[in-house]
């Protein structure tokens, strides 16, 4: 994880964008998995004929799997311990296969409840669809003790 007080050095000329992060295709059995581990079993996301009977082309990707992706790239970046909050909206479908790539851009320096923190902008993109998730993230400065 990255020490944050090094990457965004008090100066910086805001809104800054970090750079992508690059995601994996969704698979069939990556949307089965997450059906069974989250409850979320709507078949428009795991069966290919009745996503298809509602005007599909084929299976679609949860939108809170994708959220999901979103916290993973904010844990990943900035440490789970400093995420205070983040909330999306799904803006697109998202296509079985499709490779997404998740973005992130500092607004601004905050603070919440005495702490300092950042406010993001988080969106996730997908080829030939463009963006799918759009929506906001506030994390702290600084993580937990030894976490980076």
């Amino acid at each position: 994880m990255i020490d944050m007080t090094d990457l965004i050095p008090s100066d910086l000329a805001l809104p800054h964008r970090l750079p992508p992060v690059g995601g994996h295709a969704f698979t069939r059995a990556q949307l089965a998995l997450f059906a069974g581990g989250s409850g979320d079993h709507n078949p428009i996301h795991i069966d290919s004929d009745i996503a298809k009977a509602k005007g599909f082309e084929d299976v679609i990707v949860p939108g809170m799997l994708l959220m999901a992706q979103v916290g993973k790239m904010l844990a990943d970046w900035a440490g789970p311990s400093t995420i205070r909050r983040w909330n999306v909206r799904f803006t697109n479908i998202t296509p079985i296969l499709a490779t997404p790539t998740y973005f992130a851009e500092i607004l601004e320096r905050t603070e919440v409840a005495g702490e300092r923190c950042l406010r993001l902008a988080v969106w996730v993109e997908v080829p030939e669809v463009g963006e799918v998730v759009r929506g906001e993230a506030v994390v702290a400065e600084r993580g937990e003790a030894g976490e980076r």
